[in-house]
């Protein structure tokens, strides 16, 4: 039986269904499908589309989604690093201060522990701006 849409199916998808539908009139129904004609549908699916290939051909759309998408990509023992070098922070943190800020009428004491010069910094610029 041919799609009605049979002008939109590329040449190569037409002829792998003609081999499923071949294979499907010598089997009986429910008969499992060979593992090379599902290796030619994952190929079809990868190079037009799950949804064509999958209807075009009659298979099973999850299947075939899973053939096309491994699970996830397998690595060898012999790829895995064997030494990874972790990078602590470049800027050393304060480890007690206390900031007094004047100026403008305004008075602002701040004392801190175990904080960073770029965090002191930034609060600091936040608080004393004109903005608040």
């Amino acid at each position: 039986m041919k799609p009605a849409n049979a002008w939109a199916i590329p040449l190569d998808m037409e002829q792998a269904r003609q081999e499923l539908e071949a294979w499907r009139s010598a089997h009986r129904p429910r008969c499992h499908i060979p593992d090379s004609l599902w290796k030619k549908a994952a190929e079809l699916a990868s190079q037009h589309g799950l949804y064509l290939t999958s209807r075009t051909l009659r298979v099973d759309y999850m299947r075939l989604k899973k053939l096309v998408q491994p699970t996830g990509p397998e690595r060898k023992s012999a790829e895995l690093p064997r030494f990874i070098e972790l990078m602590g922070p470049t800027v050393a943190g304060i480890a007690e201060c206390v900031v007094e800020l004047e100026g403008a009428g305004r008075r602002m004491r701040i004392q801190m522990k175990g904080m960073g010069v770029a965090e002191l910094v930034g609060l600091s610029r936040m608080v004393w701006s004109d903005k608040s």
